[in-house]
């Protein structure tokens, strides 16, 4: 009897995915790109998370002026590199930060500091490789994350899974 059951049965195909599925693709991938924007736009933190991998090396101070001009000279590989850069939110020689100015009121030209040496681009140094919290916008940059790209993710997450579901679902009626 079981055997004639089966035969009666009629294969039907799955329900296609509903429109939310194809709706929450796209709205997941928004939410993801809105979370990552900001941090990608926050060019001194990832250039200080870069930073971390550089190689410490020995330079010595050029120029060190109570406005803010600091030089320092270093060799890498043989080859004679200048630098300007104290931390990367500085602002540099034409904006110099109270970090900035502390740092070069303190130091005499000769004096040796440990300066880091981008390992790629041997002419990208700096002397600090940490951020002032107070120019950081890291804690925007990690609400964003929570309140975005989490979502983002899982809306992707559940329309891709709702999408594959599907196409393993008519794999048997392809074959037909």
């Amino acid at each position: 009897m079981p055997r004639q059951q089966l035969a009666r049965t009629k294969r039907t195909r799955p329900p296609f995915p509903s429109a939310a599925a194809f709706k929450r693709l796209p709205l997941g991938l928004m939410l993801i790109a809105i979370g990552l924007g900001p941090i990608s736009a926050n060019r001194p933190w990832w250039r200080c998370l870069q930073a971390l991998t550089w190689t410490p090396i020995t330079a010595t101070i050029t120029i060190a002026k109570a406005d803010g001009d600091l030089r320092y000279t270093y060799p890498h590989d043989g080859v004679p590199y200048q630098g300007t850069v104290h931390h990367f939110n500085d602002g540099g020689p034409l904006s110099p930060s109270a970090a900035r100015l502390d740092f070069v009121r303190t130091r005499v030209p000769g004096e040796t500091v440990t300066a880091y040496v981008n390992p790629f681009d041997p002419a990208d140094s700096v002397l600090s490789r940490s951020l002032n919290m107070r120019h950081s916008v890291l804690i925007l940059n990690l609400i964003f994350l929570a309140v975005f790209c989490i979502p983002g993710a899982v809306l992707l997450t559940l329309s891709i899974r709702r999408l594959v579901a599907y196409r393993r679902a008519m794999r048997p009626f392809a074959l037909a």
